[in-house]
């Protein structure tokens, strides 16, 4: 048996246990019965949902608020410099590493003194308590305190330190509407946090203490610099920087940038918030937070200042010639990355500054005439093609349309490369008449230069060859750049995820060669253009402009195989401009940026399909020399195109161009003006192909003409393919006269319905009807 003495020391002891248990064991099960009472919730750290967009080196451009109106940056641990980190533990923890998430000693000493306060004058919160209460606010009472206390020892069993300071630093208040070291550190110093200096790090340690008192916004920062100058003695009381560092940081001045948050290309960003990139929905990557949406744009953010400053350097030149805006589109061939996007001059309520240029429909001209003759070239025509640059009038669905070219000039005989290269109107309307208007209305429709599918061939008739239909420079730009890539149509892609798409055959690779061709030679625009100086590059370069109505609208759009650019000058309020064309307002814009991206090297040069040869041409005619042709160049052809026929503006004499039937109209009029002339009629019928069937050229069948008081007279003309001696006017029946070429008779008018006849050799003839009121 167990004697008494032994089990009176065993009664003790127990009795000490239970002691023991109940001094220490539950407090401590009450203490884990509140840790599992109080909530923690790791994914709560994720910061309310943001979009911070990034230009294609991975540069913030822009952060939107988020519901708070807040913005934020997250930056991962390892995108966080240890000196940044230890001007935040000095500041506000320098026993981090050492304890549960609370700090008993910090907050004895907050206690004394709010104590001898009266009132709570210190927290004594731990990094871990500060991050805790960001997510869950408490009131500041000793109940949310013990609260707060517990909270921050489940987040150090729940994470670990490093996790603890990563979340800290991106959700630490540092004023200004901004929550984080990321956001912060680029408004406040342009950088990102590694690159940031001690000083700097001390003064981002600092704010947190008062962020509104401590704003480096503030008029005086005396209280900002103090608060820094603190934190860097305290760092190196806790040997973390030497003295002589901390010193010489403290001399340093608080320089912050203006007062202004990321804000580059804010015309770009605008569009594809409003085209709904900023929506998570749309399938753009987010952090690993999964809080912060990040946009990855493919801008080059110097390319895009440079843009944006020529714009600038621009404006009182463009004032002078009526125009007050002026928007550029700067796009990638290769990959058809948008580059740089500036929809005005300035970003701002200066000249409705804040519409976006880039988009907005807008009449382009003669902009749409390299895709006519692209069209041109897939239905046959070579650049040698000889064209009519000749007036005539037109009926059309909507009525007669009697088109003019921009100088008022007709040219007479030209060929394609000379129809483009000079943006003639008259020979673009015939091309178009030839070809048929619905079939280029196709071809518009399938680069993306029609946006009203209500619209048919027939609202825009023949007008659809100078540019009759409203298109933005974005998708101008898209389009040139279809010829500048061989032909292929691609969708841009602003986004870094935006998939490369295969594309579209718009045109050949036949013609895309020799629209650029074309485009880039200066010798075929040197009728009507000249030597413009600032368009006169070192290199080829392809270019078209194109000039609205009344001068509305200024365009010039370019490309070389690498690049392709646009630029837009006018007035948002559709106001004109004091007769200013593309070349002279949008030009010089253009040849800024363009000599800006090739400034240390010249561009890819364009290279002729395999399926293209060059022949021998007559330079005047564009047909196929004789000897008698006084000048000869060289044209390209598709290799299995017929050859030319042989040239019929050169006899054996010599003397002239000699010109038939079609031209005869042409020719008159130049005479009757008193021009001399190397051109002449042909003379003779010998050789000349059968005559051909007379054409009324005016009036058009169906007009109707209102009788002014007294007599009114109006001129007949017909026209013929080949030459003919005379047409036969007859007018109801009777014969009003017969002339010459170019076949023209006066007629007086006379109330009533008519019937007007013209007839050539062998009864050949055309017949309209008119209604005289």
């Amino acid at each position: 048996m167990m004697s008494q003495s032994r089990i009176s020391r065993w009664r003790l002891h127990r009795r000490k246990a239970f002691l023991a248990l109940f001094v220490v064991g539950i407090p401590m099960g009450i203490g884990l019965l509140l840790l599992a009472w109080v909530e923690f919730d790791p994914t709560r750290l994720e910061l309310p949902s943001s979009v911070v967009f990034l230009d294609s080196r991975g540069e913030p451009i822009r952060a939107l608020t988020d519901d708070k109106g807040e913005r934020h940056l997250w930056v991962a641990r390892e995108g966080i410099p240890e000196r940044l980190i230890e001007a935040f533990l000095a500041a506000e923890d320098k026993r981090f590493f050492n304890h549960p998430g609370f700090d008993p000693l910090a907050i004895a000493r907050a206690a004394l003194a709010n104590w001898e306060q009266e009132r709570i004058v210190s927290g004594a919160s731990t990094l871990t308590q500060q991050l805790v209460r960001s997510i869950y606010p408490r009131p500041r009472t000793y109940r949310g305190k013990l609260t707060e206390v517990l909270r921050a020892i489940k987040a150090e069993m729940l994470l670990a330190k490093e996790d603890i300071l990563e979340g800290y630093l991106n959700h630490v208040p540092l004023g200004n509407g901004m929550v984080g070291v990321g956001i912060a550190a680029r408004s406040y110093f342009g950088k990102a946090p590694e690159d940031l200096t001690l000083a700097e790090c001390a003064t981002l340690a600092a704010i947190p203490k008062a962020p509104g008192k401590l704003s480096p916004y503030r008029q005086d920062p005396s209280a900002l610099r103090e608060r820094r100058n603190w934190v860097l003695r305290r760092m190196a009381a806790l040997e973390l920087i030497t003295s002589p560092e901390a010193e010489q940081a403290a001399q340093t001045p608080i320089r912050v940038r203006p007062r202004r948050y990321p804000n580059t290309a804010p015309h770009y960003v605008d569009l594809l918030v409003e085209r709904g990139h900023a929506n998570r929905e749309s399938g753009s990557p987010w952090t690993a937070k999964d809080s912060e949406r990040v946009v990855r744009t493919l801008l080059d953010a110097p390319l895009q200042r440079h843009v944006e400053e020529t714009l600038r350097s621009h404006r009182e030149r463009l004032a002078d010639l009526g125009a007050s805006q002026a928007s550029v589109l700067v796009i990638r061939n290769r990959d058809m990355a948008v580059l740089a996007l500036a929809g005005s001059i300035e970003y701002s309520a200066r000249a409705l500054g804040y519409n976006n240029g880039v988009v907005a429909l807008r009449s382009p001209g003669s902009a749409l005439k390299p895709f006519l003759y692209g069209l041109a070239f897939d239905s046959g025509f070579s650049p040698a093609t000889l064209l009519a640059d000749t007036e005539r009038r037109y009926r059309s669905p909507r009525g007669e349309y009697d088109p003019r070219n921009f100088d008022r000039r007709a040219y007479g005989p030209t060929t394609v490369r000379s129809a483009l290269g000079n943006s003639l109107n008259l020979a673009a309307v015939r091309t178009i008449q030839f070809l048929g208007y619905p079939a280029f209305h196709q071809k518009l429709t399938a680069l993306g230069l029609l946006n009203d599918p209500s619209k048919g061939p027939d609202y825009y008739g023949l007008g659809l060859a100078i540019g009759n239909p409203e298109v933005s420079l974005e998708q101008l730009v898209t389009a040139y750049a279809a010829v500048a890539r061989g032909g292929v149509l691609r969708p841009l892609r602003y986004l870094a995820e935006d998939s490369a798409s295969t594309g579209n055959p718009v045109m050949t690779q036949e013609a895309a060669f020799l629209v650029a061709d074309i485009l880039s030679d200066p010798n075929a625009r040197s009728l009507t253009f000249g030597s413009i100086a600032c368009l006169d590059f070192p290199y080829r370069v392809g270019w078209k402009t194109g000039t609205s109505t009344r001068y509305r609208d200024g365009w010039i759009v370019g490309f070389t195989p690498d690049y392709t650019l646009g630029a837009w000058v006018g007035n948002f309020d559709g106001g004109p401009m004091k007769e200013t064309g593309g070349a002279h307002g949008a030009g010089p814009i253009f040849s800024d940026i363009l000599r800006h991206l090739y400034a240390e090297s010249a561009p890819t040069p364009f290279t002729p399909p395999a399926t293209l040869e060059q022949r021998e041409v007559c330079g005047h005619s564009g047909m196929r020399p004789t000897r008698h042709c006084p000048s000869k160049r060289l044209e390209w052809f598709r290799r299995d195109q017929v050859e030319c026929p042989l040239c019929t503006f050169h006899g054996e004499e010599g003397i002239h161009h000699e010109l038939e039937a079609p031209f005869a109209g042409w020719l008159f009029d130049r005479e009757a003006r008193g021009v001399n002339s190397s051109f002449a009629l042909a003379s003779g019928t010998e050789d000349r192909p059968a005559p051909s069937p007379v054409e009324i050229l005016y009036p058009l069948d169906g007009t109707r003409f209102i009788l002014n008081h007294g007599a009114d007279t109006v001129r007949l003309e017909a026209g013929t393919e080949n030459l003919v001696e005379r047409v036969t006017w007859f007018v109801d029946g009777v014969e009003l006269g017969a002339v010459g070429p170019p076949y023209r008779l006066d007629w007086e008018l006379a109330p009533g319905a008519h019937r007007i006849a013209a007839i050539g050799p062998g009864g050949i003839g055309d017949e309209i009807r008119v209604q005289v009121e």
